[in-house]
């Protein structure tokens, strides 16, 4: 969807582009979220770190997949989008939104993790995951509602 757009939009030259964008954004960007995820108290022992590793596969595949189709290796406009959170347009807007929503989602998953490791909905990394689909859920309907009213303000 987001080659598609961009590619009316004529932000990605080709589909082969976008493909190779693809396939670097989604190592390099779980690597980034992996190493930010143990930073922040993700377990990295020998037990954890194989489910550590696919969650952060996971979060890169819905936050920097779709921005690194569409923005490249463009440090700028990676840095515009999601660290300043400023959009342009429907397609930006449905890139950066669920992809706050995905993190902030994950961080707020992680708040009932240490009350009981006991319990199999806490263990690692089930209630991060939760979060962070439910926050990029949110994030995909706050979307879609920016884009119509920014498009409905537009045409007034």
């Amino acid at each position: 969807m987001y080659t598609l757009i961009s590619l009316k939009q004529r932000r990605c030259p080709s589909i082969w582009e976008a493909s190779w964008r693809s396939i670097l954004s989604l190592p390099i960007g779980a690597l980034i979220l992996i190493i930010a995820a143990v930073i922040f108290g993700a377990p990295w022992e020998l037990e954890h770190s194989r489910k550590t590793a696919y969650w952060g596969q996971l979060i890169s595949a819905i936050v920097a997949l779709p921005a690194g189709i569409v923005l490249g290796g463009s440090w700028s406009e990676w840095l515009r989008l999601l660290a300043f959170t400023r959009p342009r347009g429907v397609l930006e807007y449905s890139i950066c939104i669920p992809a706050h929503g995905a993190v902030i989602g994950a961080w707020f998953g992680a708040w009932p993790m240490p009350l009981d490791w006991e319990r199999p909905w806490q263990e690692w990394p089930v209630c991060v995951t939760y979060g962070m689909a439910g926050g990029f859920f949110a994030g995909e309907i706050l979307s879609a509602i920016l884009v119509l009213v920014n498009s409905h303000e537009k045409s007034d």
